[in-house]
């Protein structure tokens, strides 16, 4: 990948497998190998439950070339960065908690995101909000995709 577009979202992969908690969380014993869990634009799989927990990293809404006067150009952009994981099955009836379990980590991932972000070889994150809130799979598409919570964050980021 050389274009901009691809650079700025594979670095927010790298920037999101970094993370302890999320090589952790994917089972990963390196940076690299949990980057594999971490898909641009979708994902390709015809079993979600085996694929979970996943990230895709897409595109945002902002994307913008600015000339710093140094005859240089600048970005700034944003990514959607959306995170899916199945459900521990001791926590399916216990609502509260699953959103507890899944908050836990998922902040976790954005506090060691925030300590790498603008450090030599990662990007310079200069927001990171919630887009949407944790939700849980719908009870009549257990059966089919399995009891899951999943919540989209935005990345922004400048150069």
């Amino acid at each position: 990948m050389s274009d901009s577009y691809s650079v700025a979202l594979d670095n927010v992969r790298n920037l999101i497998a970094a993370s302890a908690t999320w090589q952790a969380w994917c089972g990963a014993s390196t940076a690299a190998i949990a980057a594999t869990k971490i898909h641009l634009h979708a994902i390709d799989t015809t079993d979600i439950q085996m694929a979970r927990p996943f990230v895709i990293v897409m595109q945002g809404d902002t994307r913008e070339w600015n000339f710093t006067g140094t005859q240089a150009w600048g970005e700034v952009g944003s990514a959607i960065v959306h995170i899916e994981a199945n459900m521990p099955d001791e926590l399916r009836e216990i609502h509260g908690a699953a959103a507890s379990w899944f908050y836990e980590r998922v902040g976790a991932i954005v506090d060691e995101m925030l300590a790498l972000s603008g450090t030599t070889g990662y990007i310079n994150a200069t927001q990171i909000s919630q887009l949407v809130a944790p939700q849980r799979s719908a009870a009549e598409d257990a059966e089919t995709l399995g009891h899951y919570l999943a919540m989209q964050l935005g990345v922004s980021w400048s150069t």
